[in-house]
């Protein structure tokens, strides 16, 4: 009998061990929060104001803002995403990303009807999301997995390796990225996607919603009923998700070469390499410009500004912490917008831009003045004196009929092709 009670119990045991220990947490009812799966380590309450490295929770709002938290850590020479299990989080729930912020850490709701969850700010979360009930105003987020529960894009961007169980997804502005082999943390994950995976498949009201390829040609859904909710099977394993007036991610054919070209040479960063037609921000391209000057000298951005005899002012702005705006800030290439401001989520201008070049060229020891160009509309713009040598050197041309359009509007694109040809330039 002894023999047989014994193979049990071990067996009981081993189970116990494997069991995720956010399943023992699940129904205790509570509303709390630790950055990661141990039982031993530190818990905090939702009912009470606490903070961290990167990281500050504020109970009267019921906000968690993420101003650069960290959670990575490194085994066998790969990278990984630690995580905040979050347990029944109030009603209400916000997590802010703070603009110009880059976040490391995986998030797990504690219950399979799904923690519901906003996510707020301008900044960018990498890591994996599963039982949320999720909804998404304006972040980037970089994911291997999101999964279980809802989604509700209403603005920003997603890139993700799976998007899979999803209850429900609904699009009303920005894009979502499904790519089978996603490269994200120095970590690659090869997973298929699970639109219709032989279990929930993809249960949604998909309705409003364009399925495409990588070159934008639209894909066929295949709708089956299936009990009480239909399931819709989409074949291929990369797919671009978009409210369906919106243009694919992928370059325009005039772009397509050029950017290609700029991100061999390492100068896009992840975060724009989708919604390429759609205009871009201050605070999306500042890292584009840092690799810009690094490329072209040969140096990393912080013995350029030991060089040039700056360094970085942490308080300049007081809507961004972005290591990248700060440090073009302080190399005189990225200004301000006033009151202590950057407005990283501001629209860039091809102004703007064209400015910004021009002084890349400057920090470059590029003699930069005494150059002309043809244009009619921008005398008395303050572009005026910084256009002549991008014009010049071919970086950067008119819209027609001797006109620069110096307000207009930027396209992620146009500014990943004009820093591409100002790397040519500056090389």
């Amino acid at each position: 009998m002894l023999k047989r009670i014994l193979p049990l119990a071990l067996v009981l045991m081993l189970l116990l061990t494997l069991a995720p220990v956010a399943m023992a947490d699940q129904d205790n009812g509570e509303s709390f929060f630790r950055f990661n799966t141990s039982t031993s380590s530190p818990e905090y309450s939702f009912s009470e104001d606490s903070s961290g490295d990167g990281w500050t929770y504020t109970a009267a709002t019921k906000t968690m803002v993420f101003n650069g938290i960290d959670l990575r850590s490194t085994s066998s020479g790969k990278t990984y995403i630690g995580s905040i299990p979050i347990f029944r989080a109030p009603e209400g729930f916000t997590i802010t990303l703070a603009p110009g912020s880059v976040n490391y850490a995986s998030l797990y709701g504690g219950t399979d009807n799904g923690e519901t969850v906003t996510f707020n700010g301008s900044g960018i979360l990498n890591g994996d999301l599963e039982f949320f009930n999720l909804t998404v105003n304006g972040c980037t987020i970089i994911s291997s997995v999101i999964r279980y529960g809802s989604l509700s894009l209403n603005s920003g961007r997603i890139i993700t390796g799976i998007l899979d169980e999803i209850s429900a997804l609904t699009i009303q502005s920005g894009s979502i990225y499904v790519n089978r082999a996603f490269i994200n943390y120095n970590h690659k994950y090869t997973y298929s996607v699970k639109f219709g995976n032989g279990r929930d498949a993809f249960t949604s009201d998909i309705s409003g919603l364009r399925f495409t390829d990588a070159d934008g040609n639209t894909l066929t859904t295949v709708k089956n009923e299936d009990g009480s909710l239909p399931t819709y099977t989409i074949a291929p394993e990369q797919v671009y998700i978009n409210p369906a007036s919106k243009a694919p991610l992928t370059p325009s054919a005039w772009a397509t070469s050029e950017v290609d070209s700029a991100k061999q040479a390492g100068l896009v960063p992840v975060e724009i390499q989708t919604c390429y037609r759609d205009s871009v921000a201050r605070g999306q391209v500042a890292q584009m410009f840092v690799n810009l000057i690094e490329a072209s000298s040969g140096k990393s951005i912080d013995d350029v500004m030991k060089d040039k005899g700056v360094s970085i002012n942490s308080g300049a702005f007081t809507d961004t912490t972005s290591k990248a705006v700060l440090a073009a800030n302080a190399l005189g290439i990225i200004n301000g917008v006033g009151s202590g401001k950057f407005d990283p989520d501001g629209t860039l201008t091809r102004a703007q831009i064209a400015a910004i070049i021009n002084r890349v060229a400057k920090v470059m020891d590029l003699e930069t003045t005494g150059f002309t160009h043809e244009f009619t509309d921008v005398s008395g713009h303050w572009v005026d004196s910084e256009l002549g040598w991008p014009v010049h050197a071919g970086i950067i041309n008119g819209v027609g009929n001797n006109r620069f359009d110096p307000n207009g509007n930027l396209t992620t694109e146009q500014a990943i092709a004009i820093t591409n040809r100002a790397l040519a330039a500056l090389s």
